[in-house]
């Protein structure tokens, strides 16, 4: 189906801001277990041994964390969810504009609380340990702040800068401000040329990845790499059979499985390749996860979950350099963690995130 001919969806999505909510939740309980384990060598709340597994199925190769590859794929979905059509004017300059508005300032907001927090930590071995930051360079600010290092790995670890997570919001700000002129190029009746130009461009750069060892750019930093799901989720808008949609989550989740199961025997260029089609697959199942619950009937009851997917931009955000910090240089315990993470997120989002967005809502 062409891009520009798909229908549209006004309707609020109470579905899709509940799975946002489970990815949020997943990369939280990821992060906690990691840096209270490394802080205080503890496990929290018994599940060690869960996020461990997890991470052995889902992760064996360094792979991008699937709930930020759902994040990816999710944010393409929006985007063209209620986005550009065949007879909608657009101002690409207002686009532009209003992208950058949206976006850019909670990117500012964590890169600077990220900087804040790790020089008031005093060289703290901890936090130097869980934000990977030996020390906050003119450079790595630069690159952060202008977010240019997903454009290439040179660097890269430079711009952790206290709040490594940051890098995602990066990719999601530089494939949403192409996704007019992409959608452009790929509405087109010769849209395979761009595609196939696409694919080599991509594969040239997998191979090059591999070969240099900017293994982590590539699966965590990469515009290159996150971009067709960017995509993947700009096309899940034209699919509707409900049929089609279980399908689709069927043979992606098998899929997987057999993918996970030959990573786990295999070594070298063989297992990197199997990691693309397992993250590949793991793509299309949450692609079609988001569109089977993007039903105007959906609801969902306002609990936690609801909540954190409410507030999953501004979490996400700040989380890293806030929690690692109380951890480490305030020594409090992880509820009362926790508690003030909920507290400043929602701070965040009602005087930062939701006016910004209510601003532009109303143009």
């Amino acid at each position: 189906m062409n891009l520009l001919n798909m229908p549209t969806k006004k309707y609020y999505s109470s579905g899709i801001v509940y799975l946002k909510g489970l990815a949020c939740l997943y990369v939280l309980l990821a992060h906690f277990y990691s840096w209270h384990s490394t802080i205080c060598g503890e496990q929290v709340l018994g599940v060690g041994s869960i996020m461990r597994a997890l991470t052995r199925i889902f992760q064996p190769n360094g792979d991008t964390n699937p709930a930020v590859l759902f994040f990816i794929v999710v944010s393409g979905y929006t985007a063209h969810r209620n986005g550009i059509r065949e007879n909608k004017i657009i101002s690409y300059k207002n686009y532009l504009t209003k992208r950058i508005i949206r976006l850019y300032p909670m990117l500012l907001v964590g890169s600077v609380l990220g900087g804040v927090l790790w020089y008031a930590s005093n060289r703290n071995v901890a936090v130097i340990t869980c934000t990977s930051t030996d020390d906050i360079s003119i450079t790595g600010i630069i690159l952060k702040i202008l977010g240019i290092i997903v454009l290439f790995p040179q660097n890269y670890l430079d711009t952790y800068c206290g709040n490594a997570s940051l890098i995602t919001i990066s990719v999601i700000l530089f494939c949403t401000l192409s996704y007019p002129f992409c959608l452009k190029i790929l509405s087109g009746n010769k849209r395979i040329v761009p595609i196939a130009i696409f694919g080599i461009i991509y594969v040239m750069t997998f191979l090059a990845v591999c070969k240099k060892g900017y293994n982590v750019w590539w699966q965590n930093a990469s515009l290159i790499s996150f971009f067709p799901y960017f995509l993947l989720g700009m096309y899940c808008n034209g699919i509707h059979n409900k049929k089609h949609i279980n399908e689709l989550i069927l043979c992606g989740g098998m899929g997987e499985i057999v993918m996970i199961l030959l990573c786990h025997n295999s070594s070298g260029v063989l297992l990197n390749i199997l990691t693309e089609i397992k993250k590949l697959l793991l793509g299309v199942s949450f692609g079609m996860l988001i569109v089977a619950v993007d039903r105007e009937n959906v609801s969902a009851s306002k609990n936690i979950v609801y909540i954190i997917g409410e507030y999953s931009f501004s979490i996400y955000c700040i989380h890293a350099p806030l929690t690692i910090y109380l951890l480490a240089v305030a020594e409090i315990d992880i509820l009362s963690v926790v508690i003030i993470l909920a507290a400043c997120s929602k701070i965040v989002y009602q005087t930062i995130e939701t006016p910004l967005y209510r601003r532009l809502s109303k143009g």
